[in-house]
């Protein structure tokens, strides 16, 4: 006997937290929920900034390390200063 998944069911769990923003947003909530829904999204875009620099960063340590030993130590001085001064 072969059980069938439950079609709910098969939805990824990555989309299930956008699908309820986007109901409750159309739908309309309370204040303090609003806020919750604003502070998850802005968290989102900050993770997706960060994880855009780090990759931005890699890519200039790369090109900084074909040039030569001295380049690679100035990118890499440059990028941590530049971390210091974002903290």
């Amino acid at each position: 006997m072969s059980l069938s998944p439950i079609p709910s069911l098969l939805t990824p769990f990555h989309q299930v937290p956008q699908l309820w923003t986007a109901s409750f947003l159309t739908r309309g909530g309370n204040e303090l929920q609003t806020r919750r829904v604003s502070s998850i999204a802005l968290v989102k875009a900050e993770k997706k900034c960060k994880a855009n620099q780090k990759t931005e960063d890699r890519r200039a340590l790369e090109e900084a390390k074909a040039q030569g030993k001295e380049a690679y130590a100035m990118a890499k001085a440059q990028i941590a200063h530049q971390r210091a001064a974002e903290a």
